[in-house]
């Protein structure tokens, strides 16, 4: 039964890649856009043989693949979120990147803490805590060299997203900790209730 959710899921973020990928406003930036896709899928799709994970934590980790495929589409500067939320007060920086980043620590950090075979909670829950700054640091680092060995500057531009923002990354950085620091905080709450 676990294996099966966890197969539809799987099913459910290929489809909405191939989806993603074939109507997209910019098919000639989709490569690049959803490699990291396809290797975020890859990465989950290890737990099929083991089924170790919570069903919890593959549907977050699977969750924050599904809002990165969302941003992959319009190559995250510009997706239309005001057309989808009219109740939010337009800006002149397309701010979903930062939405993902966010949503990152929040729901990256279950998976991290289930994979880390400590019995200490506190120790655990820490260590998933810092594990999740050095994700955030390394891709950021890894966008940083990806742009800067870019043929077109204008390519480097579509894909780092930082639209003129010279504090972009540690903007992302920053809220990737505190998508972490509410996940840890729930975690945290969650543990001293059963006492």
């Amino acid at each position: 039964m676990k294996k099966n959710i966890k197969i539809s899921i799987i099913a459910v973020l290929l489809a909405s890649t191939f989806i993603s990928w074939t109507n997209s406003p910019y098919p000639e930036l989709q490569s690049l856009q959803h490699a990291g896709t396809l290797f975020l899928v890859a990465l989950l799709s290890l737990d099929f043989r083991k089924n170790k994970l919570s069903i919890f934590s593959f549907s977050c980790f699977a969750a924050f693949i599904l809002i990165h495929i969302i941003g992959a589409t319009w190559i995250y500067s510009n997706t239309p979120y005001y057309d989808w939320f009219s109740f939010l007060e337009e800006t002149e920086r397309n701010h979903y990147d930062r939405f993902v980043h966010f949503s990152f620590g929040l729901l990256v950090l279950p998976i991290v803490f289930e994979r880390i075979q400590l019995s200490q909670f506190y120790v655990k829950l820490l260590l998933a805590w810092c594990l999740i700054q050095v994700f955030s640091l390394g891709y950021e680092l890894f966008e940083w060299g990806l742009a800067k060995g870019m043929v077109s500057e204008q390519d480097a531009i579509n894909y780092n997203g930082q639209q003129g923002d010279v504090w972009d990354a540690h903007k992302d950085m920053a809220l990737a900790m505190l998508g972490s620091i509410v996940t840890s905080g729930i975690y945290l709450v969650k543990n001293l209730a059963k006492k």
